[in-house]
């Protein structure tokens, strides 16, 4: 259709797009001569960006016959826009991507991730943190590779343990035998089981319960201190006790070295030292024995008992010596003191427990119970030697003294001058006069009566 040009009512373009839905705009297509009319509503109409992936028309406005066009800029450093001939082109620049900002409700970046896809393989690499494998041993410990893939032990027997030398895979250790603990090799390189000795040392805080075990001492103390003193026990089972870092000996069962032994009674009772009493067997002996010489021509050892000394005006203690008592109609025991001569061993003084009688002896091996309040026995048949020796050396004075009961005859019942005899007492010729016979002493000459005469000195 002809458009006459002089018809047209003249308008400016605010005024043609105030009644832009009635409006319309005549183009004319000069290769075919053909026009077209376009609804000026649909030129100017801007598109509200509302759906995702599209957006607002570029079109914002036409003023005084020119068409304004938005300009595309980006504020984001991570999307680039450029123009590609009759296209605009939108890329993201990977670098600068920053997930971070991203609101994954919205953006939906993460769902499900599918390694087949996602990764290019089946299997995750070491390098992008996977195990580079798609099996691993069941109950296998996992061993790291470097960058190759991760390798699995296999799976550990019991009581199994694993241990390294700090360079190649660990190697393992397979449980020990009841009783043994976990050592250090004699290269110290690796753990190894060993019998358990020696295993603790430190400081108890609480009472040691051997619960009816023993401790293996082997050649070691019992010490206050931690040095060789104290108490040593061998392998025999002897006992050493001493103090002083001393050399122990085992010459018998409980050796003590000491330069005094103190025993003492908890409550200032009597300390007291005896063989232990059998179950059902005669009483043990016990020996006190000072050292027999070892060096040569050197003297045996003294045996020394002391009492204990007073205290200002007390007393000294008494050194005794008692026998044991016999049991119902049992005799009381002796007491001897043993000499010697040569190899003989000789009971020199005997001490008899019923009579309480004493004999002194010599001469032979046997002991001679004594048929008097004192005996003196001398046995050796060559021994030369009188049985008693008075020594006086006050010669002013008695050798001896006699003492007795009153009784019958003339002063003490030592005065057994038989009562028939009525001689002079005057002492015969060819003594002296001088004395005058005051008694006589009765005495056994093997079992003959016998009497001695004793004197006064006529002044």
């Amino acid at each position: 259709m002809a458009i006459n040009l002089k018809n047209l009512q003249s308008k400016t373009v605010s005024e043609a797009t105030a009644d832009s839905k009635n409006s319309y705009i005549y183009v004319l297509n000069i290769a075919t001569n053909i026009g077209s009319k376009v609804l000026l509503n649909d030129v100017i109409k801007e598109q509200a960006p509302i759906i995702k992936g599209r957006g607002a028309s570029i079109f914002k406005s036409m003023e005084t016959l020119k068409m304004n066009l938005r300009s595309i800029t980006s504020s984001s450093t991570f999307l680039n826009i450029r123009q590609l001939d009759n296209t605009i082109d939108f890329t993201i620049k990977p670098t600068f991507l920053d997930l971070s900002v991203c609101n994954n409700n919205t953006s939906g970046f993460l769902t499900t991730v599918d390694l087949t896809t996602n990764v290019g393989t089946t299997i995750l690499p070491v390098a992008n943190g996977g195990t580079g494998v798609s099996t691993l041993t069941d109950g296998g410990i996992l061993l790291g590779s470097g960058t190759g893939e991760i390798t699995a032990m296999d799976a550990l027997a019991a009581g199994t343990i694993i241990y390294g030398d700090g360079t190649t895979d660990p190697s393992t250790l397979g449980i020990g035998t009841a009783g043994q603990v976990l050592t250090v090799n004699s290269g110290a390189t690796a753990p190894e089981w060993a019998a358990a000795t020696n295993v603790w040392n430190g400081t108890a805080t609480s009472d040691l319960n051997m619960a009816n075990y023993d401790i293996n001492l082997g050649t070691g103390w019992l010490s206050g201190d931690g040095t060789h003193e104290g108490i040593n026990i061998n392998s025999a089972g002897k006992v050493f006790m001493g103090a002083g870092t001393p050399t122990a000996f085992f010459d018998d069962d409980v050796n003590i070295m000491s330069e005094t032994t103190i025993f003492t009674a908890p409550g200032g009772g009597n300390c007291g030292i005896r063989a232990q009493t059998p179950a059902s067997a005669a009483g043990y002996h016990f020996d006190v024995s000072a050292s027999s010489a070892s060096a040569s021509n050197t003297a045996g050892g003294n045996l020394t008992l002391y009492s204990g000394g007073g205290n200002g005006t007390g007393a000294g203690g008494t050194t005794v010596i008692k026998a044991g008592v016999g049991g119902g109609s049992g005799a009381t025991g002796d007491i001897q003191l043993w000499g010697k001569v040569g190899s003989v061993s000789i009971p020199t003084l005997v001490v008899e427990g019923n009579t309480s009688r004493v004999s002194i002896q010599s001469g032979a091996a046997t002991s001679v119970t004594p048929d008097a309040a004192l005996e003196i026995n001398q046995q050796s048949t060559t021994a030369g030697i009188p049985c008693l020796t008075l020594d006086q050396d006050d010669i002013d004075y008695a050798f001896l003294k006699l003492d007795g009961s009153a009784g019958d005859g003339t002063g003490y019942n030592l005065d057994t001058e038989p009562a028939a005899d009525t001689s002079a007492s005057t002492v015969a010729a060819p003594h002296s006069a001088a004395w005058t016979m005051v008694g006589m002493v009765k005495i056994l000459v093997g079992s003959d009566v016998r009497y001695l005469p004793y004197y006064s000195k006529v002044s």
